[in-house]
């Protein structure tokens, strides 16, 4: 069950702000498979290879290894709620921002850092990738703190900590693939969904903050009762 759950948390982390704006800018750039690909490399090697420190350390504390019982609510109920305040915060910059006059746009709107790393061709998409990804967000924590509890051996915990990643990846992967396979369609489907991300981008970000935070929460609520 508990594989299963780590899983479940990968779907959640694949919704994370962070990889939304990377998927919304590759898509607008030139060519979005070199974009995607350079940080999906990044973005994987820089969470695998922390991932698997934090795994160690963890096991080798006795915190963890030793009253999971106790741990468990502790980290999901914190890092849930630390979800749904960031999802408060969110909501409160997004309404503060369409209640101010918007001012006429400029001929050339200034991009983002983010942007301009990202969108500047593969070898910066990967440092990028190794930048944002380098500091794991709240659900990946709780992920690899189930990956300590369950004590396996070196093959089958990287092979856990790798799959988690792939699956947290998904929303890169899929388009990079399509690319690969049909790019024809993938490029059509590609300029719909960036027009529907480039509306409704602060909205999807702020409901995966929410869902992520309540399935944490709920999830160290069953722990504690459990």
């Amino acid at each position: 069950m508990k594989v299963a759950e780590i899983f479940l948390l990968g779907v959640v982390a694949a919704f994370w702000p962070v990889l939304l704006v990377v998927v919304a800018v590759a898509l607008r750039t030139p060519r979005p498979p070199r974009i995607l690909l350079g940080f999906l490399a990044g973005g994987l090697l820089a969470c695998i290879a922390v991932g698997a420190a934090i795994v160690h350390l963890l096991r080798q504390s006795s915190v963890v290894m030793n009253s999971q019982h106790h741990v468990d609510p502790i980290v999901n109920l914190v890092c849930g709620a630390l979800a749904l305040l960031a999802a408060f915060a969110l909501n409160r910059f997004l309404a503060a921002r369409r209640a101010r006059p918007r001012p006429p746009k400029p001929a050339r709107e200034t991009p983002s850092w983010t942007e301009r790393l990202v969108g500047r061709g593969a070898t910066l998409a990967f440092v990028a990738g190794v930048i944002l990804d380098i500091v794991p967000g709240v659900v990946p924590v709780v992920a690899l703190k189930d990956i300590a509890q369950l004590g396996g051996g070196v093959a089958e915990t990287g092979g856990l900590i790798v799959a988690f990643y792939l699956v947290m990846f998904a929303l890169v992967e899929l388009p990079l693939v399509g690319y690969l396979v049909a790019p024809d369609r993938t490029g059509d489907l590609a300029t719909r969904l960036n027009a529907w991300l480039t509306t409704n981008m602060g909205r999807l970000a702020t409901w995966a903050l929410v869902g992520a935070g309540v399935a944490l929460v709920l999830r160290g609520v069953a722990a504690a009762v459990g």
